[in-house]
């Protein structure tokens, strides 16, 4: 993110947003399937709780996105090149969409409809 924040790069500022949440969507899949490992009962309405949360920030990213794309077209700005940047869409572009199938295929596998949501979540982020 901080490297989006130095060139002005409002995509790169956006992938550092959407890397932290789907690190917190992968938490909480953690945290669902360590307590089925463990035979006991994740408590579901903090998973929904949490999962609710993430979707809304998907919401708030999507609005910060628009916000910032419009702004910067209305002032006639234009952003700096980046090479972390460009770095960064080639390795997603190869990394994602992969990382998404296996996640489907691993949820399906399990009958865990909670895996299959977060592989949807993968494939929409790349």
């Amino acid at each position: 993110m901080s490297a989006g924040v130095a060139a002005g790069l409002v995509s790169l500022i956006g992938f550092g947003v959407d890397s932290g949440i789907e690190v917190a969507a992968a938490g909480v899949v953690l945290h669902r399937l360590t307590a089925d490992v463990r035979g006991g009962d994740a408590d579901e309405a903090k998973e929904r709780r949490a999962l609710r949360f993430i979707g809304l920030t998907f919401f708030a990213l999507a609005a910060y996105v628009v916000f910032e794309v419009v702004s910067n077209l209305i002032a006639a700005e234009t952003p700096d090149t980046s090479l972390v940047g460009v770095v960064l869409t080639g390795l997603s572009v190869l990394i994602m969409p992969t990382l998404a199938r296996l996640k489907r295929q691993a949820g399906e596998a399990m009958g865990s409809r909670l895996v299959v949501a977060d592989a949807a979540e993968t494939k929409l982020c790349a």
